[in-house]
């Protein structure tokens, strides 16, 4: 029997010093586990803009990983110092699509900048994805809208501004 324990331990073993108190599990809808951590934290040379990778390592019933390396879901976001956010890379494995993944990893990634970038005003960037056909783009689509993006169906943009604390 495995433990959820042993799983949030080994996840705490992983990710970046000074960001290992980020590293969360969420239970998504199929009741499997997916564990999150910052992976890697990289400055622009002239410093106005940090870039973060994030990780999420897929668990069913609280069992650890079978390699260290693995990830099933890859997230990498770059943070200008006027607190916008550049989606630029969102990557869940093909055999793990349609389970809550995407959504689980952008609830991270919203919860995440609340705590490390002050007053964050938005997330943005294009949609790409795999299937480069309208069906490709209506399903992707889909995807954001059900997260809070907005879609410019034209432009294949999307952006999230977060709501303002009461």
């Amino acid at each position: 029997m495995y433990s959820i324990q042993n799983f949030a331990k080994w996840l705490n073993g992983r990710g970046v010093n000074g960001y290992k108190k980020f590293s969360k599990i969420i239970q998504i809808p199929n009741g499997e586990y997916v564990g999150f951590y910052v992976a890697n934290v990289s400055s622009s040379a002239i410093g106005t803009t940090t870039f973060y990778k994030i990780l999420g390592v897929w668990s069913m019933e609280g069992a650890l990983p079978r390699c260290n390396n693995s990830s099933s879901i890859s997230i990498g976001v770059s943070v200008s110092k006027d607190g916008r956010v550049e989606l630029v890379d969102i990557t869940v494995d093909e055999e793990r699509q349609h389970i809550g993944i995407g959504s689980a990893g952008l609830s991270y990634l919203k919860k995440f900048l609340s705590f490390v970038v002050d007053g964050y005003t938005k997330i943005y960037g294009h949609m790409c994805p795999d299937e480069k056909t309208p069906e490709g783009y209506a399903k992707l689509a889909a995807f954001y809208r059900k997260n809070n993006f907005v879609v410019d169906d034209i432009t294949n943009q999307i952006e999230y501004i977060p709501k303002k604390p009461q």
